[in-house]
């Protein structure tokens, strides 16, 4: 249906002397397969009108990423998460690290001096006999002589 201009109303183009369909959501378009300009609210892409991807807007004739979209939200929340939860699995391996480090310590400053074996006949003959092979201290050496 050409109007008396010869030309094809919107959504239309002209194939001999008719006026055919444009592709769906095609405002123009240069034949079935080939659209020029979209619908309100579509991207041409590829010849086709479509809508932007998930992330995305459409700005002008292009489709152009949201700052902070929901997605980028998500990834950095996972992120984040990943993040804390390593460092207080790190802090809380330091900590029993630690722990295990105090007991010892612990247990070797609670452990009772007593002579050898072979130093208890020294210590069984003769208080002033040479006490020096003895490993103790002034403070423990006073306590035989005494």
């Amino acid at each position: 249906m050409i109007n008396s201009d010869c030309e094809c109303p919107e959504a239309y183009y002209k194939a001999e002397n008719e006026c055919l369909a444009c592709p769906a959501n095609c405002i123009s378009c240069a034949d079935s397969e080939t659209c020029q300009s979209c619908e309100p609210g579509l991207v041409l892409e590829n010849d086709q009108c479509v809508q932007c991807p998930q992330g995305t807007i459409l700005s002008g004739t292009e489709c152009k990423k949201v700052k902070n979209s929901s997605a980028d939200k998500i990834a950095a929340t996972a992120i984040g998460s990943t993040i804390i939860a390593l460092g207080t699995l790190f802090l809380v391996m330091k900590l029993r690290r630690l722990r295990r480090n105090e007991r010892k310590v612990h247990n070797i400053n609670d452990d009772t001096i007593s002579p050898m074996p072979s130093q208890q006949r020294i210590v069984g003959r003769d208080m002033d006999s040479d006490l020096s092979i003895l490993p103790m201290n002034q403070k423990t050496r006073s306590l035989f002589i005494n």
